[in-house]
């Protein structure tokens, strides 16, 4: 039996019924027996009265008999997530695969709507102003080794993009007016990294001896543990 029979079938079931919504027994949804996107009308004829159940399988079944139609297609998926529990398995993986096709076809070629657009000032501020207080989700969860390494290799060999010059100037402008610090204006002031393994000009350099990463021995030394420190002197002119 092809599945435009038991389309029908269903249809002349449910116009014998003649149920309305003020005498239907149960819970009913109108639905168009020819659908508008195959030309059918709003006309009390093209209306028919059918239980949740049977309007899934209406658009089951118009749109398995349709396949071409991508409005049939979104119908159906859309009765899907209402009535999970007919849902095939093997007919929703293919609903979902005709679904994707259709809605790949039709945002290609698209500008995305937020595209080159800005968020106004007053935008910012209240999204910044609901996540205030708002701990990330990522808060206190490391990263595992393994996907340390992934990170690190997807990024071997990729070059930054030279900045602009209009980045440039931004970033400009946001520092001007910002003091910097006193060893930081005295590019002659330099910091010895003394370790248990001896003293070294650079967290680098001790980093290479040790066998630890730089980050660790500045962290060590900066916080005085473990016979680390930092000695601060001002090299000769």
């Amino acid at each position: 039996m092809t599945y435009k029979i038991k389309y029908d079938e269903l249809i002349s079931k449910a116009k014998a019924r003649g149920w309305t919504r003020s005498t239907a027994e149960v819970y009913i949804e109108m639905h168009h027996i020819i659908p508008k996107s195959l030309g059918g009308s709003d006309k009390k004829e093209n209306i028919v009265a059918l239980t949740g159940q049977e309007h899934y399988e209406a658009h089951r079944l118009l749109c398995l008999s349709n396949p071409n139609s991508s409005a049939l297609v979104h119908a159906w998926n859309m009765m899907c997530s209402r009535h999970k529990q007919f849902v095939d398995a093997e007919e929703y993986a293919y609903l979902r695969c005709l679904y994707s096709k259709f809605h790949s076809e039709k945002l290609k070629g698209k500008v995305p709507h937020n595209k080159g657009k800005k968020h106004t000032l007053a935008a910012r501020k209240k999204m910044s102003d609901t996540r205030k207080g708002v701990p990330s989700h990522r808060k206190g969860k490391k990263l595992s080794e393994e996907t340390r390494v992934k990170m690190s290799k997807s990024k071997a060999g990729v070059k930054r993009k030279p900045m602009s010059k209009e980045s440039k100037e931004k970033m400009s402008k946001t520092k001007s007016g910002v003091k910097r610090s006193e060893s930081a204006v005295d590019s002659k002031r330099k910091w010895t990294y003394i370790t248990p393994m001896g003293e070294f000009k650079c967290s680098k350099e001790a980093a290479k001896a040790i066998g630890i990463p730089a980050i660790t021995i500045f962290y060590r030394c900066k916080k005085a543990i473990k016979g680390y420190s930092l000695t601060l002197f001002i090299a000769s002119t």
